[in-house]
């Protein structure tokens, strides 16, 4: 709808002791506003 590419990439991994979760996101856009709130839309 906005006309933006965007590619985000998150890799996930489980702590087995403490059965928690580590997100890692990497967004990349031409445009680093649409980066940001992407990235801040899901933190």
């Amino acid at each position: 709808r906005g006309g933006h590419e965007v590619l985000a990439r998150a890799r996930l991994a489980l702590d087995p002791v403490d059965q928690s979760v580590t997100m890692n996101l990497a967004v990349r856009s031409d445009d680093k506003a649409v980066s940001e709130i992407i990235g801040s839309a899901v933190a």
